[in-house]
């Protein structure tokens, strides 16, 4: 996938592009960590990070100069600095914090990875009614109202009634799938 596709996801809010960036965390991690990020802060810090990439993905007029995990790796680095600063901890003087990321944290990336799959098969065994429901819903974050006028329900009742049944079978499918894997 290129990174024009990349960005053409992140703006029309597709799963599938949002969880290709994750792909990015690991590394980008490590560096944090080693260059005194605690731990705990580094999944905010790629969080912030992610924000500023996918505001910037909106704007129509935004080109990126430089891949998008360079892009991903600078902004993550300003925004640990800049935290840093207001935290007045640029220089850490613990040393026992600046922990190099261990195998655990792959073999917890790998389940991650796993039950995202496992979800991702569930989405697709929707009907394309349903995935544009929960769509609407969690991406686009639109109310039970809008759901129900833009997919012409009879009632806000009704979406919302859509929206439990087919997060069930989602969830249903998804338990089934992973029964099967197990």
């Amino acid at each position: 996938m290129n990174q024009t596709d990349l960005i053409s996801q992140i703006r029309n809010g597709e799963q599938k592009g949002f969880t290709k960036l994750y792909n990015y965390y690991p590394v980008i991690k490590k560096w944090l960590v080693t260059n005194g990020c605690p731990k705990t802060d580094t999944n905010d810090v790629f969080q912030q990070a992610l924000l500023v990439f996918c505001e910037k993905c909106q704007d129509e007029n935004f080109t990126l100069t430089a891949s998008i995990d360079t892009y991903l790796f600078s902004v993550s680095k300003f925004v640990f600095y800049a935290k840093s600063r207001k935290d007045k901890k640029e220089n850490p003087t613990d040393f026992s914090e600046l922990e190099i990321a261990s195998s655990n944290d792959v073999d917890e990336l790998l389940q991650k990875e796993e039950k995202l799959n496992l979800a991702f098969q569930a989405l697709a065994a929707l009907s394309e009614r349903c995935r544009t429901v929960l769509q609407l819903f969690y991406l686009k974050k639109k109310s039970m109202k809008a759901i129900a006028e833009q997919l012409k329900f009879k009632s806000e009742k009704v979406a919302k009634n859509q929206k439990y049944k087919c997060l069930k079978y989602a969830k249903e499918h998804a338990l089934k799938l992973e029964q099967k894997i197990n």
